[in-house]
């Protein structure tokens, strides 16, 4: 849900995969709270496929950019910039903006 109010918003982590399997969703210490399935697929190495879930995301993708990323605040400061991660097998780079729900 985004926000708390009459405006409030329910994201269906199931239906939000559907439409958009490379998403990717976490909290403000880092930890993966939803993932779209592509995510998880290209994950890689013994995560490929699997339920990220409740994984910090420095576990299971490298930052590439922006560079200097090393918490999830860094990544809102970025909020409407790019994003590159990088998967621990070495597989394709993940690229996306990164936003700041309510």
């Amino acid at each position: 849900m985004i926000g708390g109010g009459a405006g409030s918003v329910a994201l269906d982590p199931a239906l939000l995969g559907r439409l958009l399997p490379l998403y990717l969703r976490i909290d403000a210490a880092g930890t993966i709270l939803s993932h779209g399935p592509l995510v998880a697929r290209l994950a890689g190495g013994d995560l490929a496929g699997g339920d990220l879930a409740g994984r910090p995301l420095w576990q299971v993708y490298g930052i590439r950019q922006p560079a200097r990323a090393r918490r999830a605040a860094d990544l809102v400061a970025q909020a409407g910039g790019r994003v590159r991660l990088t998967p621990p097998d070495g597989g394709a780079d993940l690229r996306g903006m990164a936003f700041a729900l309510p």
